[in-house]
C-alpha cells in the first residue's frame, strides 16, 4: 500500500512538472498609441511564449512593445501577418529602459505576406523592444493584422524559467 501511494505521488509530481513546462502561452491584445514614445509593456519574456495580436492601420502606424529579460539571453520574435509589414527587435543599448535612436537592432524585412522572424543573440540589456511597422514600400492600404510571438532562450540553450 505504501509503495502504491509513493508511486502515485511521484506520478502526480511528474505530471505537474510536465504541466509546468508545457504551460500555454499567454495572449495580449495590442492597445493603440503604443509607439516609440509610449511602448506597451508586455512583461518578462521566458521560454513560455508571449503572444500579442494586433494590427497596423497605415504607413504611419507602428506598434512598439517593451519586454524584460535576464541579460545574456537570446530572444526570438516571430510575426505572422496577412500583409507586408516588418519586424524589428531592439536592445536597450544605453540601459535607460527607453527606446532611443542608438539602440542596437535586428530587423526582418521579408517581402509580401511572409512570416517575419528575428533571433537576437546574447542581449546584454535588461530591456528589449519589438517594433512592428509598415514595410516602407508604397504604403499600406487597409489594415494588416498580425500575431507576434516572443520567447527567450538562455545562451546555453536551456529553457528560461520566469521569475516573478
Amino acid at each position: 500500500m505504501k509503495r502504491q501511494y509513493v508511486a502515485a505521488s511521484l506520478a502526480a509530481i511528474s505530471a505537474l512538472g510536465v504541466l509546468f513546462v508545457a504551460a500555454p502561452a499567454h495572449g495580449i491584445q495590442e492597445r493603440e498609441q503604443n509607439g516609440t514614445r509610449n511602448p506597451q509593456n508586455i512583461g518578462r519574456v521566458s521560454s513560455v511564449p508571449i503572444r500579442v495580436s494586433g494590427q497596423i492601420t497605415g504607413n504611419r502606424d507602428e506598434d512598439v512593445f517593451r519586454f524584460e529579460l535576464s541579460p545574456g539571453q537570446n530572444v526570438k520574435a516571430t510575426l505572422t501577418v496577412n500583409g507586408d509589414i516588418d519586424l524589428e527587435v531592439l536592445e536597450d543599448s544605453n540601459l535607460d529602459g527607453k527606446l532611443a535612436g542608438g539602440d542596437t537592432k535586428k530587423i526582418s524585412i521579408n517581402e509580401g505576406k511572409q512570416t517575419e522572424e528575428v533571433i537576437y543573440r546574447n542581449m546584454r540589456s535588461r530591456y528589449g523592444f519589438v517594433r512592428i511597422m509598415d514595410s516602407g514600400g508604397a504604403g499600406l492600404s487597409g489594415i494588416v493584422a498580425y500575431n507576434l510571438t516572443i520567447t527567450a532562450v538562455s545562451a546555453n540553450g536551456r529553457p528560461v524559467i520566469q521569475n516573478r
